[in-house]
Order: structure tokens, then C-alpha cells, then sequence
């Protein structure tokens, strides 16, 4: 029997949302989430937000995580895959990865860039 990883909990839910509304940040909860707030509760690993993108609202977004302070869009190391149908997609680097989920607060991301690491034989930098 598999272990069923673990997934975004009530408590950290509660907090991200505290953090949303703390800013001001407009947004509609959408998803599993969405559907437990509704009263149809499905196990989920995630959150699923649609965001009002206007200028004053993605900065309230990046105020709320602290994002675009530890990296910015040059920054990113990314590399182009193939798909099986023959599409090409940039994706970030398994090490641009790791970097990007090795610090953060949710504990899925520190599991991921665990695994990231392990995978790919990745050293500290």
C-alpha cells in the first residue's frame, strides 16, 4: 500500500488565508478547497486561487508571499524539453527547482525539493 503524500492541512490553509486577507489581496478561493468550503469535502495537496491581476492587487499578491524578493523571471535557469507529441516547453532546471522550493514555508515544497535533490544528485550551493 502507498503512502498518500501529505497534503496542505486545515491549519496552513487558515494561515494562507490569513495572510491574503491580512493584504487585502482580492482573490476566489477555487478547487477542492473551494469544494470543502461548500460542504463537499475532497482530499486535495493544494490551492487553487483565481487572483484579480490588476497592478495594485499582484502587489498586494507579492507583499502577502514575499514574492519576486528571492527570485526574478532572468533569473530563473530553465531548459527546453520535448514532449512525446514533439512540443517544446521551457521548464525550469531541476536545481532552479530545488532552490525554489528548498526555503519556503510549505512543508510539500520541502518534501518536493527533497526528493528534487535526491533524484538529480543535486550538491548545496
Amino acid at each position: 500500500m502507498s503512502e498518500t503524500p501529505p497534503g496542505i492541512d486545515f491549519e496552513e490553509t487558515k494561515r494562507i488565508l490569513a495572510v491574503l486577507e491580512r493584504e487585502g489581496v482580492r482573490y476566489v478561493l477555487i478547487g477542492a478547497m473551494a469544494m470543502a468550503a461548500q460542504g463537499l469535502v475532497r482530499a486535495t495537496h493544494d490551492l487553487d486561487f483565481f487572483v484579480s491581476p490588476d497592478p495594485e492587487n499582484v502587489d498586494r499578491l507579492k507583499r502577502a508571499f514575499k514574492s519576486g524578493e528571492a527570485f526574478v523571471y532572468p533569473d530563473i535557469e530553465s531548459e527546453i524539453l520535448t514532449t512525446a507529441e514533439g512540443t517544446q516547453i521551457s521548464v525550469a532546471t531541476p536545481r532552479m527547482l530545488y532552490r525554489m522550493k528548498r526555503d519556503t514555508v510549505r512543508p510539500q515544497d520541502k518534501l518536493d525539493a527533497a526528493v528534487i535533490k535526491e533524484e538529480f544528485k543535486l550538491e548545496e550551493d
